[in-house]
């Protein structure tokens, strides 16, 4: 008769966490119960699916982010210019500088209500 080793030690502790040690408690699993090879190949797909869907809709959120944010900065750089233009000043003194487009959105927000 065999003796299966107590839970704790085929678990992984949630503080440590990885991809790399879920799926090598997942083989350890899968080698208690006896998965074959292909149902093992056939999640392991799954997963990999279920992954790339998850990062491609990140992505498309970021994508959406970001284009927001640009369209946010040229609607503040077109408030401010119609405020210097209304003050009778040169529009092209103002020159945001250079740097990522949300610290740029952040420069460009009015300090009056």
């Amino acid at each position: 008769m065999t003796t299966m080793p107590p839970p704790s030690s085929t678990t992984v502790s949630p503080s440590c966490t990885t991809c790399a040690s879920l799926l090598h408690e997942l083989q350890i699993i899968w080698d208690e119960i006896g998965e074959n090879d292909g149902e093992r190949d056939k999640i392991l797909l799954q997963l990999e699916q279920e992954c790339l869907d998850i990062y491609r809709r990140k992505v498309k959120n970021t994508r959406k982010y970001k284009a927001d944010l640009h369209q946010l900065l040229a609607d503040a750089k077109a408030e401010i210019a119609n405020l210097v233009s209304a003050l009778g000043e040169n529009a092209s003194l103002f020159s945001p500088g250079k740097g990522p487009t949300k610290t740029a959105n952040i420069c460009c927000k009015p300090c009056f209500g």
